[in-house]
Formats: C-alpha cells, sequence, structure tokens
C-alpha cells in the first residue's frame, strides 16, 4: 500500500517574493509648430523626448497645403506624428491658436503628466505659463533665438541644433527721473550790457542850431526831430 503523506502547513501563506517594478515614465505630449521648427530637428527632438517621458501624444500643426512645410513629410511618418492641418486666414495666427486650444483640452483631459511644446514662437509663453499653473511639467524645444520670456516660463528648456541658448539680457538701466520744468529753477538773466553812458550837454549845439533857423520860438518834438535829421 503506498501511504498519502500529509503536508503540514505552519499556518503562514507562502508569498512570492514581490517583483521589483520600473518606474513609470511620464505621459508626454509633443505639440510642434510646423511654421515655425525646421523639420531637420525632428531626429534630434525625439531623441531627447524618449529620454524624458513616453510621448503618448504627438501632433504637428501647420498649413500643410504650403510647399515650404514639404520637408516635414518624412520625419511626421517616421515618428508617427498626427498632422493637424491648419489652413492659413488672413491677418491671424491661426497654427498658434489651434495649438494652444489642443494643449489646454488636453490638459483639462488628464490624458498626460507634461507637455512638449516645439515652437521658438513668444506667443505660447502663456500657455507654457497656464500649464505649469495646472501642475504638470513643461519642455520647451526651440532654436537659440527663442525669446528669454519663453525659455524662463519653460521647467526646462531644451535647444535644438547642438547651440546654446544667448544669456538672459538684462533689463536696461533707467536714466534718472527729469524733474519737471515746473520744479526746475528758473534759468539766470542773461547779463545785460553795460549801458552806453549819454552825455545831454553834446546836444545842446545842434538844439540852438535848430532854433536859430526856426521861424517862431516854439517847436514840437517832432519838428525840432525833423530839422536835427535834415541837419545831422
Amino acid at each position: 500500500t503506498v501511504r498519502r503523506r500529509h503536508l503540514q502547513c505552519t499556518g503562514q501563506s507562502l508569498q512570492a517574493a514581490p517583483m521589483s517594478k520600473a518606474p513609470e515614465s511620464p505621459r508626454l505630449a509633443v505639440l510642434i509648430d510646423a511654421e515655425n521648427i525646421s523639420a531637420k530637428f525632428a531626429s534630434e527632438l525625439f531623441s531627447i523626448v524618449t529620454k524624458i517621458g513616453d510621448p503618448i501624444l504627438r501632433r504637428i500643426y501647420g498649413n500643410f497645403a504650403n510647399s515650404h512645410l514639404g520637408d516635414w513629410a518624412e520625419p511626421i511618418n517616421r515618428h508617427a506624428l498626427k498632422t493637424e492641418h491648419v489652413p492659413s486666414v488672413s491677418g491671424k495666427n491661426s497654427t498658434d491658436l489651434a495649438m494652444a486650444i489642443d494643449a489646454i483640452d488636453i490638459l483639462h483631459a488628464g490624458l498626460v503628466e507634461g507637455f512638449c511644446l516645439v515652437t521658438s514662437d513668444r506667443d505660447f509663453t502663456r500657455l507654457a505659463i497656464r500649464i505649469r499653473e495646472a501642475g504638470l511639467v513643461v519642455h520647451g524645444f526651440g532654436e537659440a533665438k527663442t525669446a528669454n520670456g519663453l525659455v524662463s516660463a519653460c521647467t526646462q528648456f531644451h535647444c535644438l541644433g547642438g547651440a546654446s541658448l544667448a544669456p538672459l539680457t538684462q533689463e536696461p538701466k533707467q536714466a534718472p527721473a527729469k524733474t519737471p520744468a515746473a520744479m526746475q529753477a528758473p534759468p539766470a538773466p542773461a547779463p545785460k550790457p553795460a549801458a552806453t553812458q549819454k552825455h545831454p550837454d553834446r546836444a545842446r549845439p545842434w538844439i540852438e542850431a535848430a532854433f536859430a533857423g526856426a521861424e517862431t520860438e516854439w517847436l514840437t518834438f517832432s519838428a525840432l526831430g525833423t530839422k536835427l535829421r535834415e541837419t545831422h
């Protein structure tokens, strides 16, 4: 006969050793302004993005009916970008508006933990600030010409093309405030030329000569002046 052996339990449950779980990469939304960024930066861009997190949303914005965006055709296929065609409207930057609206929709949907704004356009400064106010990380990507305001608004800014960002420009020093004209001391009066000393006695012979030729003992000032001008 075969005896059945009974396993004795110690009363402690046997559990498998917990497996270490790799930290999850943050989900990212990559929004590219094709009107502002050259297609030549596409490979460099995504080599950086994939090290930061998982780009689950990849969208590129522009008027793709224009031939100047033709260079983006190959990077769009290679990096699986979703094109958002934005027809140009006279007097309005339609691409910027479409990209900003999508960013706010993604923000409120809670789909990602961070944004990658790919543009050198300083008009996106307020968008970067708004996203960070909501507690999300903003990675900016652009060229060295990017304005200081947009660079500062991002959590981290990545300069494309191997160039380095220009140093932040200092605020120009203000000139000393001018004193209002009403509070300024009046200018000193110009010195008066020295008065020429007059000698009335020198005119006596001329006056006597004028009276000598007059027919009356009295002369008006006008008549006296006339005679003096005639003789002198």
